[in-house]
């Protein structure tokens, strides 16, 4: 009731420092609802890490005792936000050659598997994940979960060229490369797909292949 008055009452300061200190009890440290709540004011004060740290803990919480039925809209909010976090946190720090935290991969695993396992339609989440884990150098990886978004649709030409042009755009070549020849190898009578391949791999100065 206290936290909900200062909350009210834009008090946000009291109320984190009320929601910390029930966090320190085992009790209430077992409550996904009450790290919610503290990622929640994280969130209103402009503490996005320790937002992101909170949501974490209380999705890891909620997963070990799932309900029979999941509400979709709030499930991919949820990890939506998560992803779009670790994607953002891995673009800012790359161009700076600074390393990243060692587990932002296993946690961007971590979250798209959980999403996907429960998620018939969840190919958006792939993407992310497979540009978060580009960002990291986890290119063979990143594939993996490229594909797994185009999961139902590895027979047509048209899905692979559409991925290679997206990766070619955002410089990726040697992704590019590898939708290219997943292109060429679906409609191996396009002498087009060959001719984009083999400017792509120009572009990419592999001018042998």
């Amino acid at each position: 009731a206290a936290i909900a008055y200062l909350w009210q009452t834009d008090q946000l300061a009291r109320a984190d420092e009320l929601v910390r200190g029930l966090l320190k009890s085992d009790r209430f440290a077992r409550s996904p609802g009450l790290w919610r709540l503290a990622g929640s004011l994280a969130e209103r004060r402009g503490l996005v890490p320790r937002s992101i740290d909170c949501l974490e803990r209380g999705l890891d919480l909620e997963y070990k005792h799932l309900p029979d039925a999941i509400d979709l809209r709030s499930w991919r909010a949820d990890y939506g936000k998560l992803l779009d976090h670790y994607q953002a946190l891995a673009s800012a720090l790359s161009p700076l050659h600074t390393s990243p935290p060692g587990d932002l991969a296993a946690r961007t695993v971590r979250a798209v598997d959980r999403w996907r396992a429960h998620d018939p339609e969840a190919g958006g989440a792939c993407r992310t994940a497979a540009r978060v884990l580009q960002a990291l150098g986890a290119r063979d990886l990143a594939w993996e979960y490229l594909t797994t978004s185009s999961a139902g649709r590895t027979h047509e030409a048209s899905a692979w060229l559409g991925l290679a042009h997206s990766l070619s755009r955002e410089g990726d070549l040697g992704l590019a490369d590898r939708a290219f020849a997943a292109a060429a190898e679906a409609d191996p009578g396009n002498a087009l797909t060959l001719w984009e391949r083999a400017q792509n791999l120009r572009q990419g100065r592999r001018p042998e292949e």
